[in-house]
């Protein structure tokens, strides 16, 4: 279970002020908001205390089938976020609320998260393109290690170079063959059971 979810849910409405914009949470107030996930990340390291980054989507009660929202239809505000760890146990850790979304083929972070993480372009790179109902932004591929609720894996990921804010995607590549994922959305709750490496 998302061991943030608690705090995010009893919170919604102070963060409602921050849609669209990334915050750092620690010692259980937020530390820092913008629409720049490296300023919040930077703040967050700065302070000295564990932290973690979340997307704070448009609207909660709207519906995304990425990254397009509806008011009209939507009857919930919980959203299926999980707790990773990007880079863990190395001096650029970032501990990241992710939207578990099994229609998304692998991981994605934003630009500044990735370069947060330590993570480079090489000169001449060729920018790859992604489709979606929200348009084709250009990104890198990166294998990441990430931890999640204990467990290490290493995930290929969609680092994107465009400066839009967007959600941090928990994909399926690699993630969905090391871990069960059970959605009890009435419950409000999201479990990630670990399953073991996949086959080589």
């Amino acid at each position: 279970m998302n061991k943030h979810w608690p705090w995010i849910e009893k919170h919604q409405r102070e963060l409602e002020r921050y849609c669209g914009e990334y915050v750092a949470v620690g010692d259980g107030r937020i530390l820092a908001h913008s629409p720049s996930a490296g300023e919040v990340i930077e703040v967050g390291r700065a302070s000295g205390l564990k932290f973690f980054i979340m997307f704070v989507p448009i609207s909660w009660r709207r519906v995304r089938i990425y990254p397009i929202r509806m008011t009209s239809i939507r009857r919930t505000s919980w959203e299926p976020l999980y707790n990773v760890t990007l880079a863990p146990g190395t001096e650029r850790e970032i501990e990241v609320e992710m939207l578990v979304d099994s229609g998304a083929d692998v991981c994605c972070i934003s630009r500044e998260t990735g370069e947060a993480l330590g993570l480079a372009t090489v000169p001449g790179e060729t920018l790859d393109r992604a489709e979606g109902l929200g348009g084709a932004p250009e990104y890198v591929g990166r294998n990441i290690e990430l931890e999640i609720e204990g467990h290490r894996i290493t995930a290929p990921v969609a680092w994107i170079q465009t400066a839009d804010q967007i959600d941090p995607i928990l994909g399926r590549e690699t993630v969905f063959d090391c871990f069960d994922i059970l959605i009890r959305q009435r419950d409000r709750e999201i479990e990630l059971r670990w399953r073991g490496p996949p086959p080589a």
